[in-house]
């Protein structure tokens, strides 16, 4: 071979390995991921902690906290979408997650990683609402919510 012929080989090499990379970024990137604000319940009983994942579950099913969650945290403009399907875009994406083995309770979004800024915002937002309409509907996690708002 000589030298042309090798200098094109490498060059083509190269712009192989370079877009099999970026492929897999990009991939990695657009991977669905779950974002959200963890507390701590340990010390808590199974029982009580099951009725708050299903209190707060229940909650972020309410038409009215979503949309107040979709104004909150302007959740249209930061992911991208329309303002009409923002409401049932969080409704499918929003997720309550009970960790036995960490001893907390997980509340936030599945989201695309390229977001996890975003999102992240956006989980705090849901918390703040979520754990404020749970505080309604179960009185007793009342004391529990103004622990957590301490810590942080």
């Amino acid at each position: 071979m000589n030298s042309k012929k090798l200098a094109l080989l490498a060059i083509f090499i190269l712009l192989l390995l370079g877009g099999g990379i970026f492929a897999l970024y990009t991939k990695k990137m657009n991977a669905v991921g779950f974002r959200g604000i963890p507390f701590s319940v340990q010390g808590i009983e199974r029982e009580v902690v099951d009725d708050w994942v299903n209190t707060f579950t229940a909650v972020l099913q309410r038409d009215d906290a979503l949309q107040i969650i979709v104004e909150d945290s302007e959740y249209a403009s930061k992911l991208g979408l329309a303002e009409g399907e923002a409401v049932e875009h969080l409704r499918n994406a929003v997720n309550v997650n009970y960790s036995e083995t960490r001893g907390t309770i997980q509340i936030g979004l599945r989201g695309a990683r390229k977001n996890s800024a975003e999102l992240d915002s956006i989980s705090k937002v849901i918390f703040n609402v979520s754990a404020a309409g749970v505080v309604q509907v179960k009185p007793a996690f009342g004391t529990h919510y103004k622990a957590i708002l301490e810590r942080r």
